[in-house]
């Protein structure tokens, strides 16, 4: 994914640092500022990242099992409150969007400012040298074309590094599922009990009762199944 951004980088560092190697010192301040700020960014994202994988994964059980039991949640009117749960996620995932958008928006702001002020200190410099005879014009429109192909590449790099933070969540998640240890397990004291074929099941009082509603009674009597 990064090889276009290496070889848009490569073929305008080289000429540029050959006929005008004073930009290397702003160059070279652009990157260590780059890679400082793109550095923080995803310090800083980091607890939204986590929230929204989490908060995705909220979202879809919600709407699965709402989908599977849609008939026994609308004949018991439970509606209202599911749809309300439902909506108060839609806010919060709305509202930490909303700020993680708006800090990624400072740091890109960051970033364009210390691109932008870089490339002017490579055309003062150019311009400079142009004074001094050193360049001529054209080769000074040409190192300008080299410079905005060189800063370009970088938000190549930019957007990898985000992709590359942002599988990083469903991945710890993953391994997470895959070292999960059981809730319980058998000791080497312990064996399994034989169970046998057919299993009575008892129940008595059995009622259940909706959200906030009067509780409904099942079975008033002893019910046995095999």
């Amino acid at each position: 994914m990064s090889s276009p951004s290496l070889i848009q980088t490569a073929l305008a560092l080289v000429p540029l640092l050959y006929f005008s190697p004073w930009s290397g010192m702003f160059v070279s301040l652009a990157v260590a500022g780059f890679t400082v700020i793109t550095t923080a960014e995803a310090k800083r994202r980091r607890p939204f990242r986590k929230t929204r994988h989490d908060d995705y994964a909220r979202d879809f059980g919600m709407f699965s099992e709402c989908v599977e039991y849609v008939h026994p949640v609308v004949q018991f009117g439970q509606t209202e409150r599911i749809l309300g749960q439902y909506g108060q996620l839609q806010k919060q995932i709305a509202s930490r969007g909303i700020e993680d958008v708006k800090l990624a928006s400072r740091f890109a702001w960051w970033r364009s400012t210390l691109l932008s002020a870089a490339k002017r200190g490579c055309q003062a410099i150019w311009l400079w040298q142009f004074r001094k005879g050193a360049l001529d014009g054209a080769m000074v429109m040409y190192l300008n074309t080299l410079i905005e192909d060189l800063f370009n590449s970088f938000a190549g790099y930019a957007g990898l590094l985000k992709r590359l933070h942002d599988g990083i969540e469903p991945t710890r998640t993953l391994i997470t599922l895959l070292d999960e240890k059981p809730a319980f397990s058998l000791s080497d004291s312990e064996r399994p009990v034989a169970v046998a074929e057919a299993v009575d099941i008892q129940m008595r009082n059995v009622g259940f009762s909706a959200h906030r509603g009067r509780t409904a009674r099942i079975c008033a009597h002893e019910q046995r199944s095999a």
